[in-house]
């Protein structure tokens, strides 16, 4: 499955996509940084939602301080869309 999420940063706005794939214990964000977060993030990150946590896990190789930011505020938006999702279920 794929999905997408805005983020901002100053008075810019990235589309961040990403592919979803459900494993047996986990959910795996494939995330596709846009190119000008290429410096922030790596080009291919996963974000790993296990089912037994409510907070992710990631790999922080690679990533600088405002990379860890953006990953911050892309999980955000997926723990609020996975909320939402939730209620409407």
């Amino acid at each position: 499955m794929n999905s997408q999420v805005i983020i901002t940063r100053g008075n810019m706005e990235y589309l961040v996509q990403m592919d979803i794939e459900r494993q047996p214990n986990a959910i795996v964000y494939h995330v596709r940084p846009h190119r000008h977060l290429w410096e922030q993030l790596p080009q291919a990150f996963d974000i790993i939602k296990p089912d037994h946590s409510d907070q992710p896990m990631y790999n922080e190789q690679g990533l600088t301080g405002l990379g860890k930011e953006i990953v911050g505020q892309i999980w955000e938006q997926l723990r609020l869309a996975e909320a939402q999702s939730a209620e409407i279920a």
